[in-house]
């Protein structure tokens, strides 16, 4: 009876001894979750707020959520974020933490609007300050490219990689030399920058994008015009101008850049700023335009939308079954490269004089301009034909573009017939090759 009384109390002992440990161990659970969620309400994170796992059972039978850092980016996924444009972001007199927030805003956006899935960006601003109240324009560049430039206008720089990035405050003593490659109009490219904000505001076509102009006047800085050449705007002024030290000399030659008495600050602003002029530093982005038309008879039956977006693989099916189509008349315009922001005319024309002395002309004519947005474009086109008989045919049409996406536009012809305008942009850099990988 004594040996069996005591087997009981060994068995109560152990019984009370895994009981203490269970709920220690639960203890342990609950304060490491109140340190770890007072942590994270301590650094300030911009971006989405933590995403809680999905709840599962414990074994107290309790359920509970805990927030999860976001999966690293995919090496596709990094190769598409070095080239997904951010249109411009006006900022009056904003905190770094406002700043960053316009930045992941008009990222969701533009995603939104261009069919991609939006990373979750998170930007950690426990290091960063704000000199001063942010007012400026970022420029239209790969969303990093804006981030790391309106963290070095606050004096800060960006560290971390996609997509959770964090800021880290610079140093202000003025002693630092040294020399970076940059563009030969890279002067000229900060002049627009700092002094007006950005040129490619919008994909804006003037009201009659086809009125007749007067010939224009040679450029300023042509060689063989009798005009003196254009004077390079003076950087350094430019620079004192955004707050740089007073002391600060520099110069360039050709694709060189010298400073001396420079702070660590400002040389991330000015490495911000030589990437601002185009895709990460390669130089101003560029746009290959082509264009097809279509004029097909009234009651052809056919599914194009004016403002539809078609991929090339749609747009050729298309031209396809088009062309097995009686009555159809198909047309594929010449191509031409055009600077992001830039007015460009296509035009396939004859022309001859008039009677007046004047000039006259018959055929197709297509005025394009387009920006970078997304991993896409924004697009205005319109278009332009005239019989020998004089009469007009037009169609015009302004449309966000998914990455290789062609717009499109329709309109009624002359003699009954419909008219399809079929407008593609790829971007390309500034050597000409195509940006993107092909679809």
């Amino acid at each position: 009876m004594a040996r069996n009384r005591t087997r009981r109390n060994w068995a109560y002992g152990v019984a009370i001894l895994i009981l203490c440990l269970f709920f220690a161990w639960n203890n342990r659970e609950a304060l490491m979750a109140a340190k770890t969620g007072g942590e994270a309400s301590k650094q300030g994170i911009a971006g989405n707020p933590a995403t809680p796992d999905e709840t599962s059972p414990s074994k107290s039978g309790k359920s509970g959520a805990r927030p999860t850092a976001p999966k690293p980016a995919s090496d596709k996924e990094q190769e598409k974020f070095k080239r997904f444009f951010l249109p411009p972001i006006k900022l009056e007199g904003a905190t770094i933490e406002e700043a960053v927030a316009a930045i992941v805003a008009a990222y969701r956006e533009t995603a939104t609007a261009t069919g991609e899935t939006a990373l979750d960006l998170r930007v950690d601003l426990a290091s960063a300050r704000t000199r001063k109240p942010l007012t400026c324009t970022t420029p239209r560049a790969p969303a990093g490219t804006v981030l790391r430039y309106v963290a070095a206008m606050a004096g800060n720089s960006t560290k971390g990689s996609l997509p959770n990035f964090r800021l880290e405050a610079l140093s202000d003593v003025a002693d630092r030399k040294g020399k970076m490659e940059v563009p030969p109009d890279w002067a000229s490219q900060v002049a627009d920058l700092l002094t007006s904000g950005t040129k490619a505001s919008e994909a804006k076509l003037a009201e009659d994008p086809f009125a007749e102009t007067k010939k224009k006047d040679p450029p300023q800085d042509d060689p063989f015009s009798e005009n003196p050449p254009r004077p390079r705007p003076n950087l350094r002024d430019l620079l004192i101008a955004q707050g740089f030290n007073p002391e600060l000399v520099c110069a360039q030659s050709g694709p060189s850049f010298t400073y001396e008495h420079m702070s660590e600050a400002e040389q991330e602003l000015l490495a911000a700023l030589a990437e601002t002029g185009g895709l990460g530093g390669l130089g101003p982005v560029q746009l290959k335009i082509d264009a097809k038309v279509i004029e097909l008879p009234e009651d052809l039956a056919h599914s194009l939308n004016s403002g539809a977006a078609l991929t090339d693989a749609e747009v050729q099916l298309t031209m396809r079954e088009l062309a097995q189509k009686k009555g159809v008349d198909l047309m594929t315009l010449p191509s031409i490269t055009a600077r992001a922001g830039e007015d460009a005319m296509i035009e396939l024309i004859n022309t001859k004089p008039t009677q007046e002395g004047g000039e006259t002309w018959t055929g197709v004519k297509l005025a394009t301009t387009a920006v970078p947005y997304g991993l896409g474009s924004q697009v205005e086109f319109a278009f332009k034909g005239r019989g020998e008989g004089g009469d007009e045919t037009l169609a015009r049409e302004q449309v966000t573009l998914p990455e290789n996406a062609n717009g499109v536009a329709l309109s009624q012809a002359n003699g009954g017939q419909k008219l399809v305008v079929m407008v593609g942009n790829t971007l390309i850099d500034a050597i000409g090759r195509p940006i993107a990988p092909p679809p």
